[in-house]
């Protein structure tokens, strides 16, 4: 008798265990657009990711699918173009994280496509090199690859920094002593691109979560335990926003001193020294630098219009005489926050809609007299010009 139940218990719990993984396993495969990710994103063993070259594909963002295409750089481009290494024009190199990338819109749509399309007709040539999560540490060493490695031509780099840069840098990335971009030891899993990275994850799960996690019986047990002993309602599906998101700890930092002091000040530390890494390289080729900062929501929603970004980056870029490009003001001044969120993001999410692109877009022509000077002058009049552009804001 006991023979015959110790054989039922070990059978049972081995269906089971292949029960709970083969649950496990569906539920816990990637959502559809991490897979369709991996058809245009790539590790990089020199500053950690990048974007295939020559992809075209689509993407999804924020329940959109936009076309996703890339040049002969793995730029983020309007078409799978050959790029030449050096330019027989002025060329502007961008570079930023998400919202430089553009996701959730098309290239054309984005406030780099756009400036693209306007410049080009004036002998101005402009390049993407932003993709998302990049932060300080990875502008600068993708840019020194691309100017000592590729060998690239452009005359001015044009870096988009974000706000959540600075989590980046105190969370996330460290340069090891090869000058090579790291996951920091401590962080959580930033990498979503790779599955040794997940293997990573289950690994340093705890034991009596992985058992869980591998359970059907014990995952009844739990459910049990929430609804019966502890009274916890059921667990709902979290509902769609339809209004950016605020609050959020990584955008925080800028007005929040607790979030400041967690992070801030050794993340804005770590940003610098890789900016005065990126400024050495790009003044010993000859390059130029400009800096432009825009707000998240949770800045226009508290009205920070004199930030921390602000005014840390602004002071940084007078010493260092570098052209710096406030961009707050834009989505701050004299607006009512509740609009200019429902006006120029996406539903739901932080980025950019069509229309925050094109606002950030015309802004930043606006404080460029001398790209415009340059579509007006004699050598250009037969093409159409860069037309007028509303008020904007710079520093």
């Amino acid at each position: 008798m006991l023979q015959k139940l110790v054989l039922v218990l070990s059978a049972t719990l081995i269906s089971d265990q292949i029960l709970g993984r083969a649950v496990t396993s569906i539920l816990s495969r990637p959502p559809p657009q991490i897979i369709q990710e991996r058809t245009y994103r790539t590790r990089s063993d020199i500053y950690h990711h990048d974007l295939k070259k020559l992809v075209s594909s689509h993407a999804l963002w924020g329940g959109r699918n936009v076309p996703f295409l890339t040049n002969s750089l793995g730029f983020r481009d309007g078409t799978t173009r050959t790029i030449s290494i050096e330019s027989k024009s002025h060329r502007l190199l961008f570079i930023g994280d998400s919202f430089t990338e553009g996701v959730g819109v098309e290239y054309k749509e984005s406030f780099v496509g756009i400036v693209d399309q306007k410049l080009r007709r004036c002998g101005v040539e402009v390049l993407n090199a932003g993709v998302v999560s990049y932060s300080p540490s990875i502008y600068y060493r993708k840019v020194r690859y691309l100017i000592e490695e590729v060998g690239l031509g452009f005359a001015e780099l044009i870096v988009f920094l974000d706000v959540s840069d600075i989590e980046d840098e105190a969370i996330y990335y460290d340069l090891d002593s090869n000058d090579t971009v790291v996951d920091s030891p401590l962080s959580p899993v930033k990498d979503v691109f790779t599955p040794t990275e997940r293997a990573r994850v289950e690994r340093d799960k705890p034991l009596k979560t992985r058992l869980k996690e591998s359970s059907v019986l014990l995952q009844i047990a739990d459910f049990l335990k929430d609804r019966l002993v502890e009274g916890r309602p059921e667990r709902s599906a979290p509902i769609q926003p339809t209004r950016s998101p605020i609050g959020l700890e990584r955008s925080s930092w800028t007005f929040d001193d607790e979030i400041y002091r967690r992070y801030g000040g050794d993340g804005l530390e770590q940003a610098r020294h890789a900016m005065e890494l990126l400024l050495e390289h790009l003044r010993i080729h000859g390059r130029e630098l400009t800096l432009v900062v825009y707000p998240w929501p949770d800045q226009i929603a508290a009205r920070d219009e004199r930030s921390r970004q602000v005014t840390y980056w602004k002071s940084w870029a007078a010493r260092r005489r570098v052209r710096f490009v406030d961009l707050f003001p834009s989505f701050i001044r004299d607006a009512d926050p509740d609009r200019v969120l429902d006006r120029y993001f996406i539903h739901g999410d932080i980025h950019f809609n069509e229309e925050g692109h094109r606002l950030v877009a015309e802004h930043f022509l606006r404080t460029r007299s001398d790209l415009r000077t340059r579509c007006d002058s004699p050598a250009s009049s037969d093409r159409p010009r860069v037309g007028p552009v509303p008020d904007g804001s710079a520093a």
